[in-house]
């Protein structure tokens, strides 16, 4: 849960920077158990 204000788009922007991270230290891709609801 957002409590400190972020924008739906600076969420999405965190989560696919983390995504981008994590495959490129380890070679795993990471899949987003989460479901979005709204607009970004």
């Amino acid at each position: 849960m957002n409590r400190g204000g972020a924008s739906a788009k600076e969420v999405l922007t965190l989560i696919k920077k983390v995504k981008g991270q994590v495959f490129r230290k380890t070679g795993v891709k990471l899949e987003l158990e989460l479901k979005l609801v709204g607009q970004a």
